[in-house]
């Protein structure tokens, strides 16, 4: 039988739903950003197969414009389900940010 006190420190030392929700939003924000980059990339590649390099670093940056959709897509599928809702906005956040990477390097070369 466990008295009160002990009952109380083990629920106040039990995290929150919203340190869970943290973690899974930081977690599809790298899993967003990493596979924006990752799909852009291998669509780069694949678009410039026998091309020099730098053509084919130009064909990355251009199949962002595909990449971006079919991650926004992914994530907005996330967050149908209640469990999974801020997984899915990190996922969408993180190919945004991705994209405005991928902008931004665009603008520069």
């Amino acid at each position: 039988m466990t008295d009160y006190g002990s009952a109380r420190v083990r629920t106040a030392a039990k995290p929150s739903g919203q340190v869970y929700a943290r973690r899974r939003l930081i977690a599809g924000l790298v899993a967003g950003a990493l596979g924006q980059l990752l799909v852009a990339t291998l669509l780069g590649f694949l678009l410039a197969g026998g091309l020099a390099y730098g053509v084919r670093v130009m064909a990355t940056l251009f199949s962002g414009m595909i990449a971006t959709p079919l991650l926004f897509t992914a994530g907005f599928a996330l967050m149908f389900k209640n469990d999974s809702r801020s997984l899915g906005g990190g996922v969408v956040l993180g190919a945004f940010l991705a994209s405005l990477l991928l902008v931004v390097l665009y603008l520069l070369l």
